[in-house]
């Protein structure tokens, strides 16, 4: 397959598919290609959280998770999802700190991050 080099969601889609397939070195190259391409891609940020956060690198997690909120900052479930990051990577109180965020913009996900 070849990619227009220039279409950010094509490279997230094409990740996507590499990750599915065990290539996690290749999604996760394909996934900084197109955030490098089009920051805003808040897709690509959020499966960089999770692939980091699967291999336990809480640093990228919680990068990515904010990268994602500057630009959705509504996003109650990303929000959570920093909040278990922070609290992973030792970061108790910006863990409650998001976690209290989240909770006020969906009152339905967990109290607590564990």
């Amino acid at each position: 397959m070849k990619l227009d080099p220039g279409h950010a969601a094509a490279r997230y889609e094409w990740a996507r598919l590499l990750a599915a397939r065990g290539d996690v070195v290749g999604a996760v190259d394909q996934l900084h290609r197109a955030v490098e391409l089009q920051p805003s891609l808040v897709a690509a940020h959020r499966e960089l959280a999770r692939i980091a956060a699967a291999s336990r690198d809480w640093a990228t997690a919680v990068a990515e998770r904010q990268a994602a909120l500057a630009w959705e900052p509504g996003d109650a479930r990303t929000r959570y999802d920093l909040a278990v990051a922070l609290e992973a990577s030792g970061d108790v109180a910006g863990a409650a700190r998001e976690l209290a965020r989240a909770r006020r913009l969906d009152a339905t996900l967990p109290a607590a991050v564990r």
